[in-house]
């Protein structure tokens, strides 16, 4: 009978979950690495690109051309050899933004009043007419490709045929940069706060990895760099945050950019035992690289400032 049990609970044993359960929104987003241009890779080997067109005046058209356009859209289509989609999202807004453009500004020339009452008008019609929505309508291509520069080229070669068909049909499109596409995403899955977007490819790429290196003998130049650590995080980069005795020369190639954080000592001159032998190790590598340099505690003299700058190839 205790065999039988035995057999039966392992049986029953929950089997491993095909998916795992996403822990975060960016988990559920098939994205797994994104390129300044606008290219997304979405799995491996499938590449992903994204445009927004203009709605086609369809409804406005006699019907001989309402024939014209749909026949053309439909040509189109079909001479498309990879994997579509279109999206029309209803987004937000930026209502203070709208505000800025369409109310009329205060003057002092006793007209205010005049003014105020006919932006009320126009905040209500605002509110009647659901202006807080705009329509948005994009097309994105999936292709499959061995690396990013084949899928760069062919998305090139796409692009023209694109670009000649819905200009053909009277409409305008436009590829979505990397910041762009970015964007979209954020809005979509932070409904409400879409203002706070605050994300750059470029700076992300260039300070993808850094180093916040520091010596502090009271407290305050290790705070220093406790917030220096903290804005490089917030702005999306790997941080790493080490005393001067725990780097050295060796390291400088694992990061994109460091920061190098030390008190003045004595006559403004660097903490001896530790910071200025490793500072000094590391002098051949500083030069272009990106550098940045903070202390505490008394640093005054323009000169030394120079000559520390100088060291890192800072002009």
């Amino acid at each position: 009978m205790g065999t039988f049990a035995d057999g039966f609970k392992e049986l029953k044993k929950a089997s491993e979950p095909l998916y795992k359960t996403p822990k975060s929104i960016q988990q559920t987003i098939e994205i797994m690495k994104v390129a300044e241009n606008g290219i997304f890779e979405v799995a491996k080997n499938r590449f992903s690109k994204c445009y927004r067109f203009q709605d086609i005046n369809y409804t406005t058209a006699n019907e001989t051309e309402q024939i014209d356009i749909f026949e053309r859209y439909c040509k189109f289509l079909n001479s498309l050899d990879v994997n579509f989609k279109i999206t029309i999202n209803n987004k937000n807004k930026d209502m203070e933004q709208v505000r800025d453009y369409v109310f009329l500004q205060r003057r002092d020339d006793g007209y205010n009043g005049f003014r105020r009452i006919y932006n009320n008008i126009m905040e209500q019609k605002i509110h009647e007419g659901r202006q807080g929505i705009e329509q948005e309508r994009y097309l994105t291509i999936t292709i499959e490709r061995k690396n990013f520069e084949e899928a760069k080229a062919q998305f090139a070669t796409i692009e023209a045929s694109v670009h000649k068909a819905f200009g053909e049909l009277g409409a305008e499109i436009v590829p979505l940069s990397g910041n762009e596409r970015s964007k979209v995403l954020y809005d979509y899955y932070h409904l409400g706060d879409e203002g706070s977007f605050d994300f750059d490819i470029r700076e992300a790429m260039f300070m993808s990895k850094v180093a916040v290196v520091y010596w502090s003998g009271t407290g305050n130049t290790e705070a220093m760099a406790a917030f220096v650590a903290e804005g490089a995080k917030g702005k999306g980069a790997d941080v790493a945050l080490l005393t001067s005795s725990g780097f050295d020369a060796s390291m400088m190639d694992n990061y994109d950019a460091s920061a190098f954080g030390c008190p003045s000592i004595g006559s403004e001159q660097l903490e001896e035992s530790e910071f200025e032998p490793m500072f000094t190790s590391c002098e051949a590598k500083l030069r272009g690289k990106k550098i940045a340099l903070f202390g505490s505690y008394g640093w005054g003299s323009n000169n030394r400032n120079r000559e520390n700058n100088s060291r890192c190839g800072i002009s």
